[in-house]
């Protein structure tokens, strides 16, 4: 049986047009109040080879951001890069990571390994009074509201400037990880189901398209079904 959940007693106006009203105790907080540290990366020349053979350093790409946790980075620099240019930063695991630009603008990922980035990531690296899957799940939640405030026409650009400023709630960090705990819970839930039907869903194209073959060549006969 599905517990009903029920409201907080009491809210109060948050002030920012997204959020709408918060629980009465909570905070709104700019994201630069709630980070120890935010930054960025970049990407050393290509045609200097020494700076990516047998290198060892995660450097992630907006391409590596999968909306979840990230357990891995599709490229990698070497220790020459990191001594070499200093907006190469290597942070550590629990660090959120935005897509800034391009395609893949408003991705996020939490990182489960210590990593450096190109220069279309923004990194933040959490305090310790902050739950980072919380904070992860605000950023998807007002993702939307994020990028509006992209600016650029061929291709719009959310500005270190712009995610700083930004506001998000901030209850205690108790309440920020049961919030985070529920939200694992039903999403992985959520998720399940949503596998389980995709598998349903290609099983039946598969089904439609075995039943229009055998029909249209004559392996089955249809005339005392029409």
């Amino acid at each position: 049986m599905t517990t009903k959940l029920k409201p907080y007693p009491k809210y109060k106006d948050s002030g920012i047009e997204w959020l709408g009203d918060v629980p009465e105790g909570w905070l709104v907080t700019k994201i630069n109040h709630l980070f120890l540290d935010i930054g960025s990366g970049t990407t050393p020349p290509t045609t200097s080879q020494e700076y990516y053979s047998n290198g060892t350093v995660n450097w992630v790409n907006t391409g590596d951001l999968n909306d979840n946790y990230l357990f891995t980075s599709k490229k990698t620099i070497a220790n020459s890069a990191l001594r070499d240019f200093s907006t190469l930063k290597v942070y550590p695991e629990g660090s959120i990571v935005v897509a800034m630009y391009g395609a893949t603008i408003g991705k996020l990922a939490i990182l489960q390994i210590s990593a450096t980035t190109n220069q279309a990531c923004c990194v933040l690296q959490p305090l310790k009074a902050i739950n980072s899957k919380f904070i992860f799940y605000c950023l998807l939640a007002s993702r939307s509201y994020l990028i509006d405030l992209a600016y650029g026409a061929g291709q719009p650009n959310i500005s270190q400037d712009t995610i700083r400023s930004f506001k998000l709630p901030s209850p205690i960090k108790n309440q920020q990880t049961t919030i985070a705990t529920y939200l694992d819970t039903q999403t992985a839930k959520i998720d399940t189901l949503i596998t389980k039907y995709q598998k349903l869903i290609a099983l039946s194209k598969e089904k439609r398209t075995a039943l229009i073959t055998a029909a249209v060549t004559g392996k089955i006969d249809v005339r005392e079904c029409v």
